[in-house]
């Protein structure tokens, strides 16, 4: 009966280490996709924000408020017409 107590001492090991070892793994997974939605959520508020902008824009544009000097506008044409970088006025 000598090898009884060096059983008892791995199946306790193994009843306290693999929890363990699954909870520290799921931890650092759950950081992980704490830190992509952070990410995602960083970008969400700035593709919410490009569009408001560009709503005023457009609101702007649609009351002819707009100047060919105006540089915002600028930008926007010269993305359309396919050249890079801003337009010069």
């Amino acid at each position: 009966m000598g090898g009884l107590p060096h059983r008892q001492t791995l199946f306790f090991l193994g009843a306290v280490i693999v929890p363990w070892v699954v909870l520290v793994g799921l931890g650092i997974r759950t950081l992980g996709q704490e830190k992509e939605l952070a990410r995602q959520r960083a970008v969400s508020l700035a593709r919410q924000e490009l569009l408001t902008r560009l709503e005023g824009i457009k609101l702007r544009a649609a009351g002819g408020r707009v100047s060919p000097g105006d540089g915002e506008v600028a930008g926007e044409g010269g993305a359309l017409t396919g050249r890079r970088g801003l337009m010069e006025s």
